[in-house]
């Protein structure tokens, strides 16, 4: 029996998200029969991205093209060429109904094994957008031979009634857990007082994430005069507009933005209530990596109900007053004792969301279905 050789085809591969959980699995799984390499797409003004050393350093071969956007036909034109170059076993592609041109280039190309994966439970498109992606539907089922989704939710949405595997959207929990000692050393780089709140939110300034929400909170809180700091970890398209509205809501004592980070599980430690207030949602890793670090988390009605895994979870709607999501942050920094914190870990490894079985059961699972179509590393 040969190496196993597979594709994974992600977005960017520049912080967290999608790229977050496929490091995730692969920096933690047995790969010694397996050549894994990364597709994903260039980004303008970024000569390399955050995790592309990352993935090198596991032996993954990194690849780029440029993002379709920038032109169909040379996009997957080169993709094609990509693939048969690659002689691969299994195509694994994380672009919920996007998928389907790259499985079919797949298919054509005689490539046995190709998995859609969803990430989102609800759909980012509207309008005429939305309705010529629904269009790709039947091109997914023609070049898909197995459907992923990271929860159930987000199956539901993308695969309806069909059978679907959860590849759950594991952590490294003991990276994440509690630590006083680095709580200690994060909140000196701020030089927070032991009495500040620190509020943390991880994600990409993107339109699915709100920000701007995240800044009506800010406000709330600095009304009421509590004292507080919110750190906004990640970037994104949104990120000049979000630092004006810093400026301009004269929140620069009480916001600040971090950039892209490696040392997110810190700043968790560091944290004393984490807030996601989405628009829509898979089954966000951040919400998991929370969770397990002990944080007070608070969740937009948007985020999957599966990501609930504590007591410590609070929903909140996005169409209320963000003084009400103010309002929770005080109170579950007043419930949230730290001896709480420190055994959080073993309900998040006990829900079954600890990277080490996860991968383990994923390698497998690839195994199993190449072995099924008699395409094992050939």
């Amino acid at each position: 029996m040969g190496r196993l050789r597979i594709l994974q085809i992600i977005g960017e591969i520049n912080g967290g998200g999608v790229g977050a959980v496929v490091y995730n699995y692969l920096s933690h799984m047995n790969r010694r029969d397996m050549q894994i390499d990364i597709l994903a797409f260039g980004i303008d003004g970024v000569e390399e991205q955050l995790q592309e050393s990352k993935f090198r350093d596991l032996g993954c071969r990194v690849f780029f093209l440029p993002h379709r956007n920038k032109g169909y036909r040379r996009h997957f034109s080169e993709y094609r060429r990509l693939i048969r170059d690659g002689r691969y076993d299994i195509v694994h592609c994380h672009f919920e109904l996007w998928s389907a041109p790259y499985l079919a280039i797949a298919r054509t190309e005689g490539v046995g094994v190709r998995i859609a994966h969803c990430h989102i439970a609800a759909s980012e498109y509207a309008g005429m957008k939305a309705r010529l992606l629904r269009l790709m539907r039947p091109m997914l089922s023609w070049g898909t031979t197995d459907r992923f989704a990271c929860g159930k939710d987000a199956g539901r949405y993308l695969w309806k009634d069909k059978d679907f595997y959860v590849m759950n959207n594991a952590v490294d929990a003991e990276a994440f857990r509690y630590d006083r000692k680095i709580r200690e050393k994060k909140r000196r780089e701020l030089q927070l007082s032991d009495n500040t709140i620190l509020v943390g939110c991880v994600g990409r300034l993107s339109e699915q994430k709100n920000p701007r929400y995240t800044l009506e909170i800010a406000e709330a809180l600095a009304r009421n005069q509590v004292n507080y700091k919110l750190i906004m970890i990640g970037n994104g398209e949104l990120y000049d507009e979000v630092e004006q509205l810093i400026k301009s809501k004269h929140l620069q004592k009480y916001v600040s933005l971090m950039g892209l980070r490696q040392d997110v599980n810190e700043w968790m430690q560091a944290m004393d209530v984490f807030i996601l207030p989405s628009r829509y949602e898979g089954l966000p890793i951040v919400g998991i990596e929370a969770q397990a670090s002990g944080l007070f988390t608070l969740l937009s009605e948007n985020v999957t109900p599966e990501v609930k895994l504590l007591s410590s979870v609070r929903v909140l709607s996005i169409q209320q007053d963000a003084g009400l999501w103010a309002e929770q942050i005080i109170k579950g920094y007043r419930l949230n004792a730290e001896a709480d914190r420190e055994k959080s870990i073993h309900d998040v490894v006990r829900a079954g969301f600890e990277i080490n079985s996860e991968s383990e059961k994923l390698r497998n699972y690839y195994w199993s279905l190449c072995s099924k179509r008699q395409y094992c590393g050939k």
